[in-house]
């Protein structure tokens, strides 16, 4: 697995892996069509966001939107999901000297909720759905570096 910085040229595989990402999650709307879904990456997130991607081989597998200190975006394509592409991106992004980071991640994603909190986020707010357009509670996750520059021991890592 390898964590790089997207370039314009990802721009398709990005899109083509958000859009297979949504529609694999069957409590989102659709809201848009998989031509509107492709457009936001390339006219929204690509412009907006320092986007990394976690590649296997030529494959990009998943990828994480940065905006300044917030996850804007962070997916795997569904055949990837748990193979570790996605942990890879967040501890890089952790590396990146931001003073914290946080996201928002919808309630009824619990496999992202489980993630985040393995990985060291805090849910520190929630949400009725009515800030997003999906019209969906979510919750905002907070992660921030440890003063001492050392991270505390996780309940995973102590259990093994």
């Amino acid at each position: 697995m390898i964590v790089r910085r997207a370039t314009d040229a990802d721009t398709p595989a990005v899109a083509d892996l958000f859009v297979s990402a949504i529609r694999a999650m069957p409590f989102v709307p659709r809201l848009y069509t998989v031509e509107e879904e492709r457009r936001f990456i390339e006219t929204v997130i690509f412009p907006e966001c320092a986007v990394w991607v976690a590649t296997s081989g030529e494959e990009i597998v998943a990828f994480l939107a940065l905006d300044n200190n917030q996850i804007r975006l962070l997916f795997a394509h569904p055949d990837r999901i748990n193979g570790g592409a996605g942990g890879a991106l967040v501890d890089h992004a952790k590396t990146l000297g931001r003073p914290y980071l946080d996201l928002w991640c919808f309630k009824a994603n619990s496999g992202a909720r489980r993630f985040y909190e393995r990985h060291g986020f805090r849910m520190v707010e929630w949400s009725d759905g009515l800030r997003n357009e999906e019209k969906l509670p979510d919750l905002r996750y907070f992660w921030q570096p440890s003063p001492t520059g050392r991270q505390p021991v996780s309940a995973s890592r102590l259990s093994s």
